[in-house]
């Protein structure tokens, strides 16, 4: 869950079944939008204030960029394993990454994966 100060004083929820983004306006708690995301079990979520987008983490596994402003999916990447969570670090320098906990499909222990634009490495 994430919220969106900056467009509105919107609040956002990632629904793993059916795989959705369910959203609303505070402190109200009306407008309730849906917007569907084409990648199965959404769970991991985290937001850019400054563009107003949405990362999701879905078990599929991939990575969904969504616009927070109207819950368009803008670009989707395939991952290496199933993420465990999502954490945007806007301090960071540009391009700013996206870091995801994954678990490896092949060992035990998890990993840490840093995500930038079209980009993914260890």
């Amino acid at each position: 869950m994430v919220r969106d100060r900056r467009c509105g004083k919107r609040l956002f929820l990632a629904i793993r079944e059916p795989s959705m983004i369910l959203t609303s306006q505070l402190p109200e708690l009306d407008d309730i939008r849906h917007w569907t995301l084409p990648s199965a079990g959404a769970h991991g979520l985290d937001i850019d204030y400054s563009t107003h987008l949405l990362y999701v983490a879905c078990d599929t596994p991939e990575l969904e960029e969504m616009d927070a402003l109207s819950g368009r999916v803008l670009t989707t990447w395939p991952l290496p394993g199933v993420p465990d969570a999502t954490f945007f670090n806007a301090m960071s320098v540009e391009p700013r990454p996206l870091l995801l906990s994954l678990r490896a499909t092949f060992a035990p222990r998890r990993s840490l994966w840093r995500l930038l634009p079209s980009l993914l490495f260890a």
